[in-house]
């Protein structure tokens, strides 16, 4: 994944840990914590600026991209270059993407689950106070928070049913193992044996493996599916 796609991603789910929350679990619920969840209005997110297959994109939601990467990583052209506004519009289309996939496979993030998460999030600040105040320094609101853990979850059950089919052995591993040495020096520089380190390589090499086939089948949606601009140089309209 190159630097671009990285600024990209930490943006997407900018001071939001919800994934690793949402695998971890066991955090328990601070007990300021009110335990009736209020509804969160829904955010105005503007006009459309472009339909992916029909289905809108609004200014709204490429703003609070730009408001996480300015918030991370600062200048927009210094973290994307140049081109940043084909790139963000990228980005978000392929949020898209991924809920037409997510629909389509069956895969749904119920409003109690993402309740859950957040109520998790809240466990890691000492008060409500302190919640409110990371929620500012993010530049996000709760509604916002709720968008941004429902895409990471569509998005994390994606990515596991569409790299299913990946696998990795122990033959791999150990050809990895074998031409890399000097990756496991161990405690006396003498090197380590395989089994010793078995586990691990065939977990890396899966991520590897993993992110990579993912990363072709996102390309290969991105060809297929009908992209419309409808306002035109929307960029000019993000303050």
């Amino acid at each position: 994944m190159n630097e671009k796609m990285l600024v990209l991603v930490s943006a997407a789910v900018a001071l939001v840990v919800i994934a690793g929350i949402a695998v971890a679990g066991a955090l328990d619920v601070g007990p300021w914590a009110d335990p009736a969840v209020e509804t969160v209005p829904a955010r105005d997110l503007g006009p459309v600026i472009a339909e992916v297959d029909g289905q809108p994109i609004y200014l709204g939601e490429i703003r609070s991209r730009v408001e996480g990467i300015a918030s991370v990583h600062g200048s927009l052209e210094e973290s994307l270059g140049k081109d940043w506004q084909d790139d963000l519009l990228q980005n978000v289309v392929d949020d898209k993407i991924v809920e037409q996939q997510a629909a389509a496979l069956g895969i749904d993030v119920t409003p109690a689950q993402i309740d859950t998460s957040i109520e998790r999030l809240r466990g890691y600040f000492a008060s409500e106070q302190e919640f409110q105040a990371w929620l500012t320094e993010g530049e996000m609101d709760e509604a916002e928070l709720r968008d941004r853990i429902r895409l990471q979850d569509l998005a994390t059950g994606v990515y596991l049913r569409v790299t299913d089919d990946v696998a990795v052995g122990a033959d791999e591993a150990r050809a990895w193992f074998a031409k890399h040495p000097e990756d496991y020096p161990g405690v006396d520089g003498e090197g380590v044996p395989f089994y010793a380190v078995k586990d691990e390589i065939e977990k890396d090499l899966l991520k590897d493996e993993r992110d990579e086939a993912y990363a072709a089948w996102l390309e290969a949606q991105r060809g297929q599916v009908e992209v419309v601009i409808v306002m035109d140089a929307w960029w000019k309209e993000i303050a």
